[in-house]
């Protein structure tokens, strides 16, 4: 075990950005994985200094050159008010990069077989969460919830609109966090064929129903449509057989979470008050943009609001156009670097398809959500994305 000290606490930085909560203190949220990244792994690193470059590491470090370029840019000439909030973001930004640097020190394999053992435990406990915050079993779904969310999803949880946070900040984010246990057990019923990940992944279904996220329902309708029509791996007729089950289940229970219909509803009409909100905040994340198109305004968090309910455009205001692609070409290409490997693993096969499936998933969050710029869905990202990275290049 000693020899794998490395690996074993890189996995519990991982899941802690999941399960194990922020604590307030005024302005400021401290998240253990705020401690571990940027205080424990530099000492490891200056104990034993080694970085190994890979496309994801370069990458990262050219997206925190940008955040720095914006941020200066928008001081000098476009007199946006400095403010210790800003270097509070850029350092939590650089998160990713200081964590990919020592994923890359680690055994891929090792990191991959643990992470197997340890998702279906997860898996379930995230199923159980879930009924106990629908149902709110005796207080405990609100009590946990408000270790995760603000008091006002907590409030909606247990009143009108029935969404449950799971380990989310909001139920929106909890349903990113399902949407990958959900594709994690989805193709692991699929090559190994166990009847409890078939459970687990219908339970994960419900689950994602009842955080009545909208966006993982578009989501989850598109990974259904891309997976008929693709994946030549599995069966014609698995593959029709199990969408077919999990789309009945689905159609069975959505009308029981009328937030989902009734929003939809009212968004055909033109009526859905969150929608319109949100353009506004688009809008106006577009008009300072405009002012600025290639570098931003920075974080300028004593200027602007940080609420845009959008990241697409949070991104624009702040980095313009150039830091924009930079970050969206990192996200959305970073599960497919990698030469070719052959001979492949089950448990590479599973996670390679979880995380090609999982950009669509990105793609939907980011246009109502925050995804990069989030506390909680970043970094497993790059955790997994480095793994098969990893498991391609060098089959390590």
């Amino acid at each position: 075990m000693a020899n794998f000290f490395l690996e074993n606490f890189i996995l519990l930085t991982v899941f802690s950005c999941y399960f194990i909560p922020g604590i307030q203190l005024g302005l400021l949220q401290i998240r253990i994985d705020d401690f571990f990244i940027l205080v424990v792994l530099p000492l490891i690193f200056l104990y034993k200094p080694r970085i190994y470059r890979n496309p994801i590491i370069i990458s990262l470090f050219v997206i925190s050159f940008f955040m720095i370029i914006s941020l200066i840019y928008g001081y000098i000439f476009l007199g946006v008010s400095k403010s210790v909030r800003d270097f509070n973001e850029l350092v939590r930004l650089s998160k990713p990069l200081i964590f990919s640097i020592f994923i890359s020190r680690c055994q891929a394999k090792y990191l991959i077989q643990k992470v197997d053992l340890i998702m279906p435990f997860l898996s379930l406990g995230l199923i159980i969460l879930g009924f106990i915050q629908f149902f709110n079993i005796a207080g405990l779904g609100s009590l946990i919830g408000s270790l995760y969310a603000p008091q006002h999803h907590i409030e909606a949880m247990i009143g009108h609109s029935k969404r449950i946070v799971l380990v989310g900040s909001n139920p929106n984010v909890a349903a990113a966090i399902a949407m990958l246990f959900f594709l994690y057990n989805f193709f692991r019923a699929l090559l190994y064929r166990e009847k409890v990940s078939y459970l687990y992944t219908v339970l994960l279904l419900i689950i994602i129903l009842m955080t009545s996220s909208r966006t993982a329902i578009l989501a989850l309708g598109t990974i259904f449509f891309v997976f008929l029509l693709s994946s030549k791996s599995v069966k014609k007729l698995k593959k029709i057989f199990l969408i077919t089950i999990l789309i009945i289940i689905f159609l069975s229970l959505y009308n029981k979470f009328k937030y989902i219909a009734y929003g939809f509803e009212l968004a055909l009409k033109g009526e859905n008050t969150s929608l319109i909100k949100r353009f506004y905040n688009w809008n106006e994340a577009l008009n300072y943009f405009s002012k600025s198109p290639y570098l931003g305004w920075g974080f300028a968090k004593g200027n602007m609001t940080t609420i845009v309910d959008g990241e697409y455009f949070l991104l624009l205001r702040r980095f313009g156009l150039i830091g924009f692609l930079v970050i969206i070409i990192t996200i959305f290409f970073m599960p497919f670097w990698g030469d070719k490997m052959y001979n492949l693993t089950k448990d590479f096969l599973i996670w390679s398809s979880v995380l090609k499936y999982y950009t669509i998933v990105v793609f939907y969050v980011m246009i109502t959500n925050t995804f990069f710029s989030g506390y909680q869905l970043f970094i497993p990202y790059i955790f997994f994305s480095i793994i098969i990275y990893n498991l391609r290049r060098y089959n390590d």
